[in-house]
Order: C-alpha cells, then sequence, then structure tokens
C-alpha cells in the first residue's frame, strides 16, 4: 500500500469530530443518567404552585412503594411539606394515627400522621416532614420505617440523591 492511499483511508479531522460527536449523543440519548432529578413543578390554580418529587422505591421484602414528597405554595404564604407512601393495594395496610419514623445512621425522627382521622385508602400514608427535611443529609441514605396494622414495620431505604431532590423540593438547595 502506498502513502498516497493510506492518506485516503484515514478520515479527516471533520469526520472524526462528527464521528465522535455522534457517538457521545448517542450514549446520553439512549444510556441517561439515573441520577436525573424528577422535580415537577405544576401550576394547579392561579397562584397555586405544586412542586414535588416522585419515586418508586422497593421496601426490603422487594414490594414497591410510590414516594411523594411535596409541597404546596400559594403566593408567597409557607406552606408544609408532606411525604406520602402508597404501597400496593391488598399488600399493606398502614396503621394510622401511628408516626413514620424517619432514621439515618445517627438520629431518628417522628412524622405526624396527616391521615390519622381518615386515608383515601388502606395502602395510602401522609407524613408531615417540614421540620425533618433540613435535618437530613443528602450524603446518607435514610431508612423509613412504616408502621403496619399487623404490628409490624416496613422498612425503605430512600437514597441520598433523593434526599437531595427533597431538600431542593423544600427550598434549601
Amino acid at each position: 500500500m502506498t502513502k498516497k492511499q493510506m492518506i485516503k483511508l484515514l478520515p479527516s479531522w471533520k469526520q472524526l469530530f462528527l464521528l465522535t460527536l455522534t457517538v457521545v449523543l448517542a450514549i446520553l440519548f439512549f444510556f441517561p443518567s439515573h441520577a436525573a432529578a424528577s422535580i415537577r413543578k405544576t401550576e394547579e390554580a392561579d397562584g397555586q404552585i405544586l412542586y414535588q418529587s416522585r419515586h418508586q422505591l422497593q421496601d426490603t421484602q422487594q414490594e414497591s412503594w410510590q414516594v411523594v414528597l411535596f409541597k404546596r405554595e400559594k403566593e408567597e404564604s409557607a406552606s408544609d411539606i408532606k411525604l406520602r407512601l402508597v404501597g400496593f393495594p391488598g399488600k399493606v395496610e398502614i396503621a394510622h394515627p401511628q408516626p413514620l419514623v424517619i432514621e439515618n445512621r445517627l438520629q431518628a425522627w417522628q412524622a405526624e400522621d396527616l391521615f390519622a382521622e381518615e386515608s383515601p385508602a388502606p395502602n395510602v400514608g401522609q407524613y408531615n416532614v417540614t421540620q425533618i427535611i433540613s435535618q437530613l443529609s443528602q450524603e446518607d441514605d435514610v431508612l423509613l420505617k412504616i408502621p403496619e396494622t399487623n404490628d409490624e414495620t416496613i422498612n425503605l431505604t430512600v437514597p441520598g440523591v433523593i434526599i437531595l431532590e427533597w431538600k431542593i423540593v423544600a427550598g434549601e438547595n
């Protein structure tokens, strides 16, 4: 093979750049980051905004839970930060009016049961976490201990990256 033939086989720097860019964009498109935030902002009514972080997590028994942290802001008024937990219907019955226990490796807190009087369904719990969020660290996972009607406790681990989202929803980051 002559030198001239070898030069024709080598791609120009423009072709190489275009190929590299295409590969990078394809990787980003087809393999999105798992750390992408899932914070939603919705205008529910005139001057009322709903902020929420939604996730599907599995407890220690491999049962799925919908975990939604949210707050509603109406104009400039401060609002409570609430954590809603929804287990699979028929698989779990949350004990009301028991508090939700939230633990990290150093501390434990109790969140007030907001469905103490009446829950929309036996598998749904909602808790006030307004005073707790600021004390959590996104560096640590958090364990939620959900009380069941059979005097058992369901353990649900929330990763630190989700705690970071919660702090953003709460307006702390």
